[in-house]
C-alpha cells in the first residue's frame, strides 16, 4: 500500500528484489538501512515478468515510488533468445542515489514517464539492445556520465528536461527516435 517503505540492511549489494510474475507498487520506498549509494541490488524485473496492460489496468508498475540507493535503481531485463520483452510501466517516481545506473533497460520495452531520474553514478537511463521503450516526460539530471546512455536500441524520447548530466542523450549506435 501507499506509504509502505522497503529497506535492504545489507551494505554489499546482494540484496535485490527480483520480480518474475507482477510487481504493483505505487507510493511505496525502495531504500537501504545505511543510506550509501550502492547498498542493496535494486528492481529487478526479469525476462518473464508481466507487462503493464493500460486497458486492463494490471500487469507490473512503480508509480508514484522512490527508489534511493542501490547498484542500479530499476533494471529492466528481457530475454531476445526467448523473445520475451517485458514492458513494467515506471510512472511518477523518484529514481535517485545509485551507484550505477538508475534505470537499465537490457532487451526490454518498458514505458518510464513523469519521473525523475538523478543524482546516479553512471547513466541515468541506460538502454541497450531493447525494443522500443518510451522516455516521456522525465526530468534526468545531475548523472556521472549520460542522461540517457543508448547502444543497440531505438527508444522513443520525448519531452524529457535532461540535463547537468556529462552527456544529455548519447547513442553508441542507431536508431534514435523522437
Amino acid at each position: 500500500p501507499a506509504g509502505t517503505t522497503v529497506t535492504a540492511r545489507d551494505q554489499r549489494g546482494w540484496i535485490e528484489i527480483v520480480v518474475f510474475g507482477t510487481l504493483d507498487a505505487r507510493g511505496a520506498t525502495f531504500t537501504s538501512e545505511h543510506q550509501a549509494d550502492g547498498d542493496w541490488g535494486g528492481i529487478r524485473f526479469m525476462p518473464t515478468s508481466v507487462s503493464w496492460n493500460a486497458g486492463a489496468g494490471s500487469g507490473s508498475r512503480l508509480q508514484d515510488c522512490t527508489v534511493r540507493y542501490a547498484q542500479i535503481g530499476v533494471h529492466v531485463r528481457g530475454d531476445a533468445n526467448l523473445m520475451l520483452s517485458p514492458s513494467p510501466l515506471v510512472q511518477s517516481c523518484t529514481i535517485t542515489d545509485h551507484a550505477v545506473h538508475g534505470v537499465w533497460i537490457l532487451s526490454a520495452t518498458p514505458t518510464v514517464k513523469n519521473s525523475v531520474v538523478t543524482d546516479n553514478g553512471t547513466d541515468g537511463i541506460s538502454i541497450d539492445f531493447a525494443g522500443v521503450p518510451q522516455i516521456l516526460f522525465n526530468t534526468i539530471r545531475r548523472n556521472g556520465e549520460d542522461g540517457v546512455g543508448i547502444g543497440h536500441a531505438g527508444p522513443v524520447i520525448q519531452n524529457n528536461d535532461i540535463r547537468d548530466n556529462r552527456w544529455g542523450i548519447r547513442s553508441t549506435d542507431y536508431g534514435l527516435q523522437g
